[in-house]
């Protein structure tokens, strides 16, 4: 299972389509978008989907529980970003992050490969290939990705 969080929806409609080029080669997993706007998925067809909309007010005391279920997390954002909250409080989690290639302030929080991954989530098939490629990663893997990613956090606290 992944779970795409973002601040806004820039970067989802790529998002949505990447997703779809997967489930045509695989069937086997689920993603859970969490986001806090006022946006809904509709009747999008989208079966593997599940969208949870958690106020931001509360989003900080329900991380914990939003995430721990979740193998991996994916932040598709399509405009540069200096920070991400939302990539620490997945870190401190232990999740493995996956974000934009060359965006800012992320490609800097996460290090390729060790505790998350840079993606092009500009290029759907590009997108597509590299999660379906993340989501046959073994789960020791992603879960050592995801202590990393937390060891590296706390270290910086």
């Amino acid at each position: 299972m992944a779970i795409a969080r973002t601040n806004s929806w820039k970067g989802f409609d790529t998002f949505l389509k990447a997703m779809d080029e997967i489930y045509r080669k695989r069937k086997d997993f689920e993603i859970r978008i969490v986001n806090s706007d006022n946006v809904t998925l509709g009747d999008l067809g989208f079966k593997y989907i599940t969208l949870t909309r958690v106020p931001s007010e509360e989003f900080v005391k329900k991380t914990k529980e939003i995430l721990c279920d979740v193998d991996v997390i994916i932040v598709p954002s399509l405009t540069i970003e200096t920070w991400g909250r939302h990539v620490t409080e997945s870190m401190l989690s232990g999740r493995p992050v996956l974000a934009t290639k060359g965006n800012g302030g992320l490609v800097v929080q996460v290090t390729d490969g060790v505790d998350g991954f840079h993606v092009n989530t500009y290029e759907v098939k590009e997108f597509a290939n590299t999660l379906y490629k993340i989501l046959l990663i073994f789960q020791k893997e992603i879960k050592e990705n995801g202590r990393k990613s937390q060891s590296k956090c706390l270290a910086k606290v």
